[in-house]
């Protein structure tokens, strides 16, 4: 698998997909990636489809954040209890 650096200086094609208001962004991805997937074979030789950001990693990361903090205050407020 080529580098994103690769698509400096050669021809590319940017494509944005933005979902509707109310989507799950998640589920949008996933949609958006499968249905990649599906025309990858009959694309023309040479013709790549690279996906170079998901916002859907950046909502994971932010949950796995909070879900991290939370345990993390539950852990405090057992100790300050047990040591009340």
């Amino acid at each position: 698998m080529e580098s994103r650096s690769s698509f400096s200086g050669g021809p590319a094609v940017v494509l944005t997909v933005n979902k509707q208001t109310g989507a799950d962004t998640r589920k949008v991805t996933d949609e958006v990636l499968r249905a990649i997937e599906e025309i990858r074979p009959s694309l023309p030789a040479g013709i790549r489809v690279e996906p170079t950001y998901s916002q859907k990693s950046f909502i994971e990361r932010a949950i796995k954040n909070v879900e991290e903090a939370l345990r993390d205050g539950v852990i405090l407020v057992v100790i300050i209890l047990f040591c009340s």
